[in-house]
Order: C-alpha cells, then structure tokens, then sequence
C-alpha cells in the first residue's frame, strides 16, 4: 500500500509504516524525521527529478532499492 499523508501525522503512521518518503520540499527535515522513527522504518528522499516529472515509476523503482 501506498499513501500521502501531512509531516503532522508522523508520529501515528511511522509505527505501521515500511517506508517514508520525503518530498525535495521536507528534505530539510530528514534528520528531525530520522530522531523520530529511530529506525522503526526507512526514511528516504525522493529524487527531485523525479518528483517534478511525476515519475511514479522511477520513485517505486527507487523504493524497491531500498528493500534490497
């Protein structure tokens, strides 16, 4: 499954949560999300590329990586 949610539910999504992708917009936040989950799930930036085009293809192939 996959879901867009606001930087204020955090703190109930991450616990059921694999992946949090963060928008070229959040990046300056990664560190702050990072303390949050504690290594709970997986926090990653998106390509601003592809964020741009709407990749959507690239940003799941991106995630499969991650899995790896």
């Amino acid at each position: 499954n996959i879901s867009a949610t606001n930087i204020g539910s955090l703190e109930d999504i991450y616990p059921h949560t694999d992946l949090i992708f963060l928008s070229p917009q959040l990046s300056y936040m990664e560190s702050k999300i990072r303390e949050t989950v504690q290594d709970q799930c997986r926090v990653a930036l998106v390509n601003p590329q592809h964020f741009s085009h709407m990749d959507g293809q690239s940003i799941i192939e991106h995630a499969v990586t991650l899995f790896k």
